[in-house]
């Protein structure tokens, strides 16, 4: 009875000490992301809160960058957007006591020279640090809010997308063209024409057609369609030109999409190999449907003059239209000699409501086992953290340090003093 009640109190101990040393202590602003539109003559503001959960006082430091994904490093530097420099924060640094919020403002001034219009990505980022004299180390962390600014412009202004459709063999192609008044006046015409040309050089061009002349009120959008059908037999790569003119301005853009046949390419075949017991065999799979082709199931054969010395099978259960994925199968080069080997790959497929079939060949080395001849390299220590993954030794760093070892102690003196008063 006594040694449980001693377990108990220790394990309660415990998880009151790691419960504590596992607080999660933060700086950050809220709301996670804003945005807002900027017209001619505007001026726009956006308030962020800045909050501290932190025990005890820290000073919040504010930077506002252009938009970064999320694996870029911050350490390459990113062509400076033109908008930013109308762009600026009330405060940059903000003292915060422990669960204070206190608000910084974003402001934005319509640009005096030519911008261009649309969409501009930024980030709001917040460090953390001690204020100075605290007699902490300076803790470093960072949290990013992205911000977009929608930019309109002055006079008459069409923003255009453009989006044909990949298409299977004999089947229409469908043509969408979205156009958007991002301009502070209304356009009373504009006028579309769509060039598809069957080669990726612009060699032949198989089909124009002129779209429907329309108009645009302010903040308006509209979309225009069109259909082409094909020829037969027409397939591969196909580059579709978008043209829209209006107030003495034009624009063309352009997409490439496919024209897809039932076919399947293999690529990327384990050329040479090591002899070693069972190894993996890679190769690749690419599709020229547009939509997902399903139960890929691939049949592996290794020859050598012409008699198959081994055999292997891999299975995908989809391959996603006009995608590519890679397979892997295992082969036994146990009793394989070395040399040059002929590798064939026979696969079969469904588009869901016929099943198909497709071969492909290669070659393959197999070479003598080096690794097992050679003694292992030393262990390399790891390579230091780069860019955004550089992380500072905190305060809080040590104090989980100094934590552990207390609990580590404590842990040790319970036991001793258990089977001391046993003894």
């Amino acid at each position: 009875m006594a040694r449980s009640h001693f377990l108990s109190i220790l394990l309660f101990t415990l998880f009151i000490m790691l419960l504590q040393n596992s607080a999660i202590h933060a700086i950050g602003i809220t709301p996670a992301k804003g945005s807002f539109i900027l017209s001619p003559g505007e001026t726009q503001e956006y308030t962020f809160t800045a909050f501290s959960t932190e025990p005890f006082p820290q000073v919040a430091t504010l930077l506002f960058l252009p938009w970064r994904a999320p694996d870029e490093d911050p350490a390459i530097p990113k062509k400076e957007d033109k908008l930013l420099k109308y762009i600026t924060l009330d405060r940059t640094d903000i003292p915060l006591e422990p669960n204070e919020q206190k608000e910084v403002k974003i402001k934005a001034v319509y640009p005096q020279e030519e911008i261009e219009p649309g969409n501009h990505e930024f980030s709001l980022y917040v460090t953390q640090g001690k204020p100075e004299g605290s007699g902490g180390i300076v803790a470093l962390g960072a949290v990013r809010a992205p911000f977009k600014i929608f930019l309109k412009s002055q006079g008459k202004y069409v923003y255009a997308t453009f989006l044909p459709i990949s298409a299977k063999e004999g089947q229409p192609v469908p043509l969408t063209l979205n156009l958007y008044n991002w301009g502070d006046e209304n356009i009373t015409e504009i006028k579309t024409s769509i060039e598809i040309y069957a080669s990726t050089d612009l060699s032949n061009k198989v089909y124009s057609i002129p779209l429907e002349t329309t108009k645009l009120d302010k903040d308006q959008t509209k979309t225009l369609t069109a259909t082409w059908t094909p020829a037969k037999n027409t397939k591969g790569a196909h580059v579709a030109f978008a043209t829209i003119t209006y107030a003495e301005k034009s624009t063309r853009i352009n997409k490439t999409f496919k024209i897809g046949t039932l076919n399947l390419h293999v690529s990327e075949l384990t050329s040479t190999a090591q002899k070693g017991g069972t190894i993996p065999f890679y190769f690749s799979v690419e599709s020229d449907w547009p939509s997902p082709l399903e139960n890929l199931f691939a049949d592996i054969t290794i020859k050598k003059q012409g008699n198959t010395v081994a055999s292997m099978t891999a299975s995908e259960k989809t391959i996603p239209g006009l995608g590519k994925k890679q397979l892997k199968a295992f082969l036994d080069t146990t009793a394989l000699e070395l040399g040059t080997y002929s590798s064939e790959i026979s696969l079969s497929f469904s588009d869901g409501s016929q099943t198909y079939t497709s071969k492909a060949d290669g070659t393959l080395l197999l070479t003598e086992n080096t690794k097992e001849k050679l003694l292992p390299a030393p262990e390399q220590p790891a390579p230091l953290p780069t860019g955004a993954q550089k992380e500072s030794i905190t305060g809080k760093t040590i104090v989980r340090i100094i934590s552990g070892i207390i609990i580590l102690a404590l842990i040790i003196a319970l036991i001793l003093m258990h089977y001391r008063k046993r003894n």
